[in-house]
């Protein structure tokens, strides 16, 4: 949780765009770190959603791996990231 409370908080719950992006380097983690932040944000408005091929809906916070990034900003539909404030690498020494 030590960036899971600081993302929760920097979330604008008006502000529908994505606004924390959580990269770790295995989709087993992401789903990990997912199941614990939907747990603390609970009832706070803040919504999560583990980025994955497939995923069309976006949420507050966005947890996934840096390959799913790479292939959104790249994709035919723009991806939206003007309301981004927060950037976290879980793992940063397995990812780089």
């Amino acid at each position: 949780m030590s960036f899971g409370i600081p993302a929760i908080m920097k979330v604008d719950v008006n502000d529908p765009r994505p606004q924390v992006i959580i990269m770790a380097n295995t989709r087993e983690l992401i789903r990990q770190v997912a199941s614990v932040i939907e747990t603390v944000a609970k009832k706070t408005g803040v919504t999560v959603c583990v980025g994955e091929q497939g995923t069309k809906s976006f949420s507050h916070i966005i947890i996934t791996v840096p390959h799913w990034i790479a292939n959104m900003c790249g994709g035919r539909v723009p991806f939206d990231l003007s309301g981004l404030k927060m950037i976290v690498f879980d793992e940063a020494d397995e990812i780089f």
